[in-house]
């Protein structure tokens, strides 16, 4: 049930920018964007034979969509040049952003949504004219910060009656006293850039007398059975219809933007590690699996320190450091509580859930020089880049120490791997996580440089980063381990 659908309008085109900091000039946005990201051409098809070789990105984009698997490589080959030109659109409209997005079924469209029915700006107006793919898109009622100021004001509903309406001020004197259960039920919420709204998880199961029973709620099919018998998923069914048809009508004087209540059930902290996750100070890398001991464990970077815990479980250190040639260590998986360790890494983060991609291989530094590669860290999320150099050194004074209880610092190798892109982002805490391509191992985050003078604390959100990462091979190497590609490890 949705409540307050906004009204998509019809032609003109844009995006927002979820980092509202990010502002270009119209003048550099328009220069950037005009002459470049111009639509891929389309591959020949593969012949039968060679279906085997489709990565498996392709074939699932092409299920996924129901395109051919040419045109799956044609869209993904594009997308990254698609999300360069909706980040310029978001910076050149930052003060009317609504929403952005790519739109994958029908034609390959990307789009930004902006307030009001005002026209973009010229210089919009022209980097979306350079592009048939891309549109602006006007209309929307609330900006991207109006959004993410109702999120954080709802909170987990807690005091939902007292503040009044989300956005604004005053109080409330009406509503249904069930809403004080509000916050034991909310699972998560989130934004839909799409509806120019938000949505709310629910669980009415975990509390008892959240959603009320009987003559004084019209929308209740019935009161739960015993636990155990067999309807019990249908008891649990209707009761999730009754919390989300009593929210979705008393929230209403609540909440001023749009909003949904959808299935928030089964949302609880699990024991299952993976790659590119936040850990407690930095981001997980990949998983590995010790040569000599067969311990299974995560590789993170080596400047992160020795204490680590990633959720809630504390990772024992076992090896690394930062090296000559690589800037890694390795966490162990505790014993005896069965953990389980994904062969996966986050390898998307564009909306609210988190995409996973299997590790299938790793490559070697020398196979590296000008690939695209992506980059996942816990605060900026997926971004990607070329890569410009696999004989980069950093030669900063906390660049390569021996030890991370001895502080002695030493001279780097020209063995690390440096990455540009106008669209790559890169910040403190992201260090450790996993650079990838298709399913490819190619490293372990260690740092970035920001080509723009930048204070600290704007850094997480400016683009035009140069990074660069510890190489797979170097890694391994070091950490005398594999990385583990062989599906999912129950660590006994």
């Amino acid at each position: 049930m949705r409540h307050q659908h906004p009204h998509y309008p019809q032609a003109a085109r844009g995006d927002p920018p979820s980092r509202n900091a990010r502002r270009l000039t119209a003048v550099l946005v328009a220069a950037a964007a005009l002459g470049a990201l111009q639509p891929t051409a389309a591959h020949a098809e593969p012949a039968p034979d060679a279906e085997a070789t489709i990565p498996p990105i392709v074939a699932s984009y092409a299920s996924d969509y129901s395109v051919t698997t040419t045109e799956a490589q044609r869209r993904l080959e594009r997308i990254p040049k698609m999300q360069e030109v909706i980040a310029s659109l978001r910076n050149a409209e930052a003060s009317r952003l609504a929403g952005w997005g790519i739109d994958h079924h029908g034609p390959l469209t990307a789009w930004v949504w902006l307030t009001g029915d005002e026209p973009p700006s010229t210089a919009s107006t022209a980097i979306a004219d350079a592009h048939t793919d891309v549109q602006i898109r006007t209309g929307a009622t609330h900006s991207h910060a109006e959004l993410l100021a109702a999120q954080d004001r709802f909170g987990n509903g807690g005091d939902i009656k007292s503040v009044g309406a989300v956005g604004q001020t005053g109080e409330s004197t009406s509503g249904s006293d069930w809403l004080d259960e509000l916050s034991s039920i909310v699972t998560f919420t989130g934004l839909d850039l799409g509806n120019n709204g938000i949505y709310i998880g629910v669980d009415p199961e975990l509390a008892a007398d959240a959603v009320p029973h009987g003559p004084d709620n019209p929308h209740a099919t019935g009161s739960p059975g015993p636990v155990g018998r067999a309807d019990d998923q249908n008891n649990s069914d209707a009761r999730l219809t009754a919390a989300i048809a009593h929210l979705s009508r008393d929230l209403d004087e609540h909440i001023d933007v749009a909003f949904e209540v959808v299935d928030g059930r089964g949302v609880a902290p699990d024991t299952e590690f993976d790659g590119g996750r936040g850990m407690s100070t930095c981001t997980s890398g990949f998983a590995a699996v010790t040569r000599d001991t067969e311990v299974y464990g995560i590789v993170t970077a080596g400047h992160c320190r020795n204490s680590q815990s990633m959720r809630g479980v504390s990772l024992p250190w076992l090896r690394g450091y930062e090296s000559r040639r690589a800037d890694a260590q390795f966490h162990s998986i505790p014993t005896g509580s069965g953990h389980i360790l994904h062969d996966d890494y986050v390898c998307n983060t564009s909306g609210w859930w988190h995409s996973v991609c299997d590790v299938q291989g790793d490559t070697t530094r020398g196979q590296m020089q000008n690939d695209y590669i992506c980059h996942t860290g816990k605060n900026t999320g997926t971004t990607c880049g070329t890569v410009t150099d696999i004989s980069y050194r950093p030669t900063s004074s906390d660049a390569c120490r021996y030890g991370s209880e001895t502080g002695r610092t030493i001279t780097c190798s020209s063995v690390f791997v440096r990455v540009e892109g106008p669209s790559l982002y890169s910040c403190g805490g992201d260090s450790g996580g996993p650079w990838f391509n298709l399913g490819v191992a190619y490293g372990i985050h260690m740092g970035s440089i920001h080509l723009t003078s930048t204070p600290d604390a704007n850094k997480c959100y400016v683009p035009a980063v140069a990074a660069f990462f510890s190489a797979i091979d170097e890694v391994k190497s070091l950490l005398n381990v594999n990385i583990l590609n062989a599906g999912s490890v129950t660590v006994e």
